[in-house]
């Protein structure tokens, strides 16, 4: 399928983790990621159905692997970890296999230290260079790819021997401009690549500030600098913008009920994240029956009903089920 078909009917994704592996951490200590990845067997995403109207799609995180607040002290912008051992994006034969299940989109997870090691400056040439490698096997097994920038509105600086800094997006030190100074680059780079749907500007930026409105507001000036960045290179690729905080479909009529992007393209859909255990954590800490039990106590829902006509046009951006337990996506 043409990606601007694919790209016109893009108003829903759901993706699921699709992938085990062991990596090394940054002490070369083994880390076995396949607990965490228990969702990913084959026999969840064959049995993901689709959804007429939206593509089928799965999350792959191993490029966020050793990162940010869930990776080592010593991971920072100048210590990135190694690729192949502490992250990993994959290949032709991992998009095989998955377009061999009926998969037609990956949201392809990366960090903002290994391609840009210092805020403003170029693009690490070799870290793009090995994106582009993993996009290309993609659209060679008739895949389209989300760039998902999975830093959750931080960026982590050295600060010291095998120690970092926590930067905020917002803050002085990380300063919206920033943002899309990255965003511009990054569609320069890959504006023209074959095997891109779109772009996801940032997973789950959360934490921006003390106030949650604050943060709110914070994340929709930044994500509109960044839609605008991308423009100016005349690039049009989709633009998914994740709501703020978990992105949980709840919390959009609460947060931000009102589309705030404006995009002379017309290509942007806000971003939710949907778990469906009582928690909505991905957790799944309880048995089908008393996942069921307890999400229905608790007042779980799906998303909200739009409450204006600029309610955000929204796409599902990840979901998550245990492997041993398919009935949910049903």
């Amino acid at each position: 399928m043409a990606l601007k078909a694919i790209s016109e009917r893009c108003t829903g994704f759901s993706f699921i983790w699709p992938k085990n592996m062991t990596v090394e951490s940054m002490t070369d200590l083994p880390v076995d990621s396949s607990s965490a990845a228990a969702v990913c067997e084959p026999t969840v995403a064959a049995a993901h159905f689709a959804v007429p109207g939206a593509l089928r799609g799965v999350a792959l995180p191993s490029g966020s692997f050793g990162a940010g607040p869930d990776g080592p002290s010593s991971y920072s912008n100048s210590r990135p970890g190694r690729p192949d051992r502490e992250y990993y994006y994959e290949n032709g034969d991992d998009y095989r296999s998955l377009a061999d299940r009926g998969v037609q989109v990956v949201r392809l997870s990366f960090t903002w230290e290994r391609v840009q090691r210092s805020l403003d400056g170029p693009l690490d040439a070799a870290e793009i260079a090995r994106l582009r490698t993993s996009v290309a096997a993609a659209h060679r097994a008739g895949l389209a790819v989300i760039l998902d920038l999975h830093n959750y509105g931080d960026y982590y600086r050295t600060a010291g021997h095998l120690s970092h800094q926590r930067l905020v997006l917002g803050s002085p030190a990380l300063p919206a401009a920033s943002f899309a100074d990255l965003w511009g680059r990054l569609a320069r780079a890959f504006r023209d690549e074959p095997g891109v749907l779109g772009y996801g500007l940032m997973n789950e930026p959360s934490h921006l500030a003390r106030s949650t409105h604050e943060g709110v507001r914070i994340w929709e000036d930044a994500s509109q600098g960044a839609v605008e960045a991308i423009r100016l290179q005349h690039d049009s690729h989709l633009v998914l913008v994740s709501g703020y905080g978990g992105a949980s479909p709840v919390t959009w009529a609460v947060l931000q009920p009102r589309a705030w992007i404006e995009d002379p393209d017309h290509a942007v859909r806000y971003e939710a994240h949907q778990y469906f255990d009582a928690a909505r954590s991905g957790g799944y800490a309880l048995s089908y029956a008393d996942e069921t039990a307890a999400a229905a106590a608790s007042g779980f829902g799906g998303c909200p009903a739009p409450t204006s006509s600029r309610a955000p046009a929204r796409a599902l951006g990840t979901s998550g089920v245990p492997a041993s337990t398919v009935r949910i996506l049903r």
